[in-house]
């Protein structure tokens, strides 16, 4: 009976074939899924909890006027100071 040489490639044991590497792959796949996802939303936290500091420090070297003034339309002028002062820290 003659085999034919598709069906005799197939039917070779590999490593692969075994499911054991395979099984390595998608679980070290999924760590590192996991890892990047749960750094990516601790990241997000962070910097939702550092905006507010963030904009304090940068309002406080802001002129008064200034402060409010680029609020809408959020830009980087609501954020950086166009005019850089020391005049809040004035006693």
């Amino acid at each position: 009976m003659p085999v034919d040489p598709v069906q005799e490639v197939v039917s070779i044991p590999s490593i692969s074939s075994t499911g054991k590497g395979k099984e390595r792959i998608s679980r070290s796949c999924r760590f590192h899924l996991v890892r990047i996802g749960r750094y990516c939303v601790l990241s997000i936290v962070a910097l939702f909890f550092l905006f507010p500091f963030l904009w304090m420090f940068f309002a406080a070297l802001k002129p008064q006027t200034e402060i409010f003034q680029y609020i809408y339309p959020l830009s980087w002028k609501t954020f950086i100071p166009q005019t850089w002062t020391l005049e809040n820290y004035r006693i």
